[in-house]
């Protein structure tokens, strides 16, 4: 009843909080930088620490993971919010409108990791939906702003894509044929695909902090 309570809650805070970021428009260059950053960083300690909670911890897979699930989803929060005032700032609808759909799709991602352990594979395809979502803003910025650790993130995240991928393939066969040295090769995947997205975040959040306003000028420089 807790679990069902929790995501009914998260997911009406996610709507109300989307169609006010609908009507509003979050023109503020620092806030909207800095809200991203955070929220990254707090995506980086959600993803490195459900591989100890999950993996490392005192009940193992059947662990309630409440930090996950509360890092995560902030994170993801705080991320749309601060891409929803960069979109506005760069005037560039391409990076809010991807920004949005991966938003969705890393909420519910979370909420699998942290209430549902035991389907790891659900989880892991919104994770990467969310991945694939994420690219094409992570570009704009770069090219928008100049910072090319914007485009490094994005192909780290297409790494992740690939890496999630195989992992959700290798981790049905692995379950459907029950091959023991298999399942431990993909226990290890999944570990370096979490930590592999935490450092992707981290490094998100660096590029968000390295943003400036004579970097955001560029566009109005370009434009004139």
């Amino acid at each position: 009843m807790v679990r069902e309570g929790v995501v009914v809650i998260l997911q009406k805070a996610f709507i109300k909080l989307c169609v006010k970021l609908f009507e509003a428009k979050m023109v503020d260059f620092t806030t909207s930088k800095i809200l991203a950053g955070f929220g990254s960083i707090m995506l980086f300690l959600a993803f490195t620490g459900a591989v100890f909670t999950r993996y490392f911890g005192a009940y193992g897979f059947l662990r309630f993971d409440p930090i996950c699930l509360v890092f995560g989803v902030i994170g993801v929060i705080f991320v749309l919010i601060g891409m929803n005032g960069l979109s506005v700032y760069y005037r560039e609808t391409k990076i809010y409108g991807r920004v949005l759909i991966g938003a969705f799709f890393g909420v519910i991602s979370f909420i699998f990791l942290a209430t549902f352990p035991v389907v790891f594979s659900v989880a892991h395809v919104f994770m990467l939906l969310m991945s694939w979502y994420f690219i094409v803003p992570f570009y704009a910025l770069a090219d928008n702003s100049g910072k090319r650790l914007f485009r490094i993130t994005g192909k780290m995240l297409r790494v992740c894509v690939i890496l999630l991928l195989v992992y959700i393939i290798c981790n049905m066969l692995a379950f459907i044929l029950l091959i023991v040295p298999f399942l431990v090769a993909i226990l290890i995947l999944n570990i370096f695909c979490l930590f592999l997205m935490g450092i992707t975040f981290l490094t998100l959040a660096i590029s968000f902090f390295s943003l400036n306003v004579s970097s955001a000028a560029r566009l109005y420089n370009y434009s004139s």
